[in-house]
């Protein structure tokens, strides 16, 4: 591990959810809740490793990039209890509906980008390289 790494632990001052903790069962480590106000959107974007979305509340509709164009999958909102999961290396936007929306994401690997958003809800926090729990970023392969 290069000595300038970052590492990380989840904040014992915020405790995960019930639904964090169910995205973590289905496999995905690296979780933290969005609250999106309606109308609002993601921009589009994509992500190091194989990541999920368990919606908790409202609606959402996600695209993906096909020739730089957007698409929405299904055509459809995802409301409550939805999952929508993306590969590795495929861009995506989402928009929410009228109500918002409130949502998990789960991911297999942390990427530096989604770590500082993390950091930013007070999901995780930084800690010392033996700190129970520790773990690090992995950088996108063309960020390499």
């Amino acid at each position: 591990m290069p000595s300038n790494q970052t590492y990380y632990t989840y904040s014992p001052y915020r405790p995960l959810t019930a639904e964090e903790r169910l995205v973590q069962a289905k496999g995905y480590p690296f979780v933290s809740t969005t609250k999106l106000e309606p109308g609002e959107g993601l921009r589009p974007h994509k992500h190091v490793s194989l990541n999920t979305h368990l919606v908790v509340s409202g609606s959402i509709q996600v695209g993906q990039t096909r020739q730089d164009d957007f698409r929405f999958r299904h055509n459809k909102p995802h409301f409550a209890g939805a999952w929508i999961t993306l590969p590795v290396d495929v861009c995506y936007k989402g928009q929410t509906g009228s109500e918002g929306c409130v949502f998990v994401e789960g991911h297999k690997l942390i990427s530096p980008d989604t770590a500082k958003r993390f950091l930013g809800r007070g999901t995780i926090i930084e800690a010392s390289p033996n700190a129970e729990g520790a773990f690090t970023t992995t950088s996108h392969p063309k960020d390499n």
